[in-house]
């Protein structure tokens, strides 16, 4: 006890492709997943079962990971599927979600070129009392998103959430390029006072500008830290755009040190507008 050194060697005998955890609270299925997907990154596919929460505040919201994360993966060797099963929101929790996670070996990817933005989309999902709240914030983000991108087509998708003590507002808007990058500008509260329109539009509005602006930017803030992990574990070179670095990026770039301090990071924000992040490994 009191030790700051754990020591574990794991011992399999035989390679579990069935995975089932499940949470009794709203705690976030996002998170679990980002904690144990680096362990199942195998040839063999692994069917990975978690039930809590799809979309809880300050974590991955399913939506964003099969709509984001999943494309983004598949840049660094990572192939996974998403499948929703059961909703499943704060409070309430008791969401269901499927990955069919598989991987034939990580690789290294160059995240700096991000094409054209060809494709939009308008999502929410929100409690059944905020559904015309939830129309007119997606009808206005479409308005304000359009001049932008104007030979661009914007879909919207409006979900509601029926239990009576659903008090979420989630609005996320994505954008895919020419070149297989996503990126997302995300809104969630989960109070119960009114809001005006002009809130959630203004938040992600802010991120959606700054995407037009900088054509360099290729990963969004909320996912940079997330695929850092697995640019290490790759042991190749691998170059990403991102916005801005990021407290959780700057943590996760700590820990990589302390693991693996052999890995290279190589830091330009010598633009002014973009952080440009490089990861080696020692020849």
């Amino acid at each position: 006890m009191y030790s700051p050194h754990v020591h574990f060697i794991p011992v399999v005998k035989k390679y579990n492709s069935n995975w089932e955890f499940k949470c009794p609270t709203a705690g976030s299925i996002g998170l679990m997943l980002q904690m144990i997907m680096p362990a199942l990154c195998n040839p063999e596919k692994t069917l990975l079962t978690l039930e809590g929460g799809t979309t809880v505040d300050k974590s991955p919201p399913i939506y964003i990971t099969q709509n984001v994360l999943e494309p983004l993966l598949s840049k660094l060797g990572i192939n996974i599927e998403c499948k929703l099963i059961k909703e499943g929101v704060h409070p309430i929790g008791k969401g269901v979600a499927q990955f069919t996670i598989s991987s034939k070996g990580l690789k290294g990817a160059n995240m700096s070129d991000r094409g054209d933005i060809i494709q939009i989309k308008v999502y929410s999902l929100c409690g059944i009392a905020y559904k015309e709240f939830a129309i007119a914030v997606c009808n206005k983000l479409r308005s304000a998103i359009g001049p932008l991108f104007p030979k661009v087509d914007i879909a919207i998708n409006n979900a509601t959430y029926g239990h009576p003590k659903c008090t979420l507002k989630y609005f996320a808007v994505i954008l895919s390029s020419s070149n297989g990058f996503v990126l997302s500008a995300q809104f969630m509260d989960g109070k119960k006072e009114p809001m005006s329109t002009d809130v959630p539009i203004s938040v992600i509005m802010k991120d959606v500008e700054l995407y037009k602006m900088v054509p360099e930017i290729c990963i969004d803030e909320f996912h940079s830290d997330q695929l850092l992990i697995y640019m290490v574990l790759a042991k190749a070179k691998s170059i990403m755009n991102i916005p801005r670095m990021s407290l959780h990026f700057e943590t996760m770039i700590y820990l990589v040190r302390q693991f693996m301090p052999e890995t290279i990071f190589k830091i330009d924000n010598s633009s002014g507008k973009y952080v440009q992040i490089i990861v080696d490994y020692p020849k």
